[in-house]
């Protein structure tokens, strides 16, 4: 992977191995692939995959998020 910021690479996420791992609050396993660390900063760039259906509760986060919805309905509060 990069560290060169001012160039562009692609990811095959399909051709990727994704981690899954339990999460406790939603009760559910979740398919999480690393697409970007920055070990300067701790900014991570990540693809997670949730289960239909799954309802996350309200949560914030002590720095930036966001969330790109690629296949189905995200329903927050």
């Amino acid at each position: 992977m990069t560290t060169d910021y001012n160039s562009y690479y692609t990811i095959d996420t399909f051709a990727q191995e994704w981690d899954e791992s339990f999460n406790e609050k939603l009760g559910v396993n979740l398919g999480r692939l690393m697409l970007r660390e920055d070990p300067a900063n701790g900014a991570e760039i990540r693809m997670i995959r949730y289960p239909a259906g799954v309802v996350n509760p309200e949560h914030t986060y002590p720095c930036g998020h966001g969330i790109f919805v690629l296949d189905g309905t995200l329903k927050t509060h």
